[in-house]
C-alpha cells in the first residue's frame, strides 16, 4: 500500500469524514469510467455499480490489506459486480 493509500484508510477507519469526501471524490469518476467499459456505456448499471463499490469498501476497509493500490482493490471489487 503506498502512503498516500495507507493514510487514507487511516482516516477512513478513524470515521474521518473528510476523509470519506476524499475518497469519494479520488475515486468516483475512475470507477465510473472503469464500469462504463465493463458496461458497454450502460449508464444505470454503471451508477449502480459505482454505489455498490464504494459502500461494500466502506463496509470491508478493515479487510484491506494493501497488497494492491487501493483503486486496484476497488476495481477488483467493481468488476465482480460488472459481473452480477
Amino acid at each position: 500500500m503506498n502512503g498516500a493509500d495507507q493514510k487514507l484508510v487511516a482516516r477512513l477507519l478513524a470515521g474521518n469524514e473528510c476523509a470519506f469526501d476524499q475518497f469519494f471524490d479520488t475515486y468516483f469518476e475512475q470507477l465510473w469510467c472503469h464500469a462504463m467499459q465493463r458496461l458497454d456505456g450502460d449508464v444505470d448499471r454503471s451508477r449502480e455499480v459505482v454505489q455498490f463499490t464504494l459502500v461494500h469498501a466502506m463496509r470491508k476497509l478493515h479487510a484491506y490489506r494493501g497488497e494492491a493500490s487501493l483503486f486496484a482493490w476497488l476495481c477488483e471489487i467493481a468488476g465482480r459486480e460488472c459481473l452480477r
